[in-house]
């Protein structure tokens, strides 16, 4: 943490430097994943994994910074894939939807906002229903049936303590 690099990019947003993760890497976690895929098919379960994308997707970073996180999931979800490992990509939802990064984010943090995990939660439950037979209320996850509160000006996360804080005012955050 304490050697972690902070870029503020072209979306008033912080995101940390990134470097591409090599195939070995990739395929040492495919494995694991394939691993566990194979003992839940053992015992009678079903496997999918959620492959939930980081922030710096689709953002546009310095000249002087490279930007691996499109690459590092992208090359990612290819290899579960071809492991022939069901996979829900996020990623590839998010774009759907015509979600953006600072739609999805906190500016001052790498995590998703409230109201993008409740999304996320949705599409799980829709894939989970369809592929694999989950039952579920759709309305638990709709969040036009929960009470919200906001809380305006609110919320910093810990990667501003790296940064001049007066250059990012403070974010609003919900309560459900």
């Amino acid at each position: 943490k304490g050697d972690m690099t902070i870029i503020k990019v072209d979306e008033n947003s912080l995101v940390r430097e990134n470097k591409q993760v090599s195939m070995e890497d990739i395929q040492l976690s495919v494995d694991v994943i394939s691993k566990l895929q194979q003992y839940t098919q053992k015992n009678g379960g079903e496997f999918l994994y959620i492959a939930a994308p980081e922030k710096g997707i689709n953002l546009s970073f310095p000249d002087n910074k490279s930007n691996y996180y499109q690459y590092n999931h992208t090359v990612f979800v290819s290899a579960l894939e071809n492991a022939h490992i069901p996979v829900l990509d996020l990623a590839k939802e998010m774009d759907l939807a015509g979600m953006l990064n600072s739609d999805a984010y906190f500016r001052t943090d790498h995590h998703w906002k409230p109201e993008v995990g409740f999304w996320a939660n949705g599409k799980i439950c829709e894939t989970l229903q369809t592929n694999y037979g989950f039952t579920y209320d759709p309305a638990m996850t709709d969040l036009n049936n929960y009470s919200v509160k906001i809380y305006k000006d609110w919320f910093w996360a810990p990667m501003v303590r790296k940064w001049d804080c007066t250059l990012l005012p403070k974010e609003r955050m919900i309560s459900l």
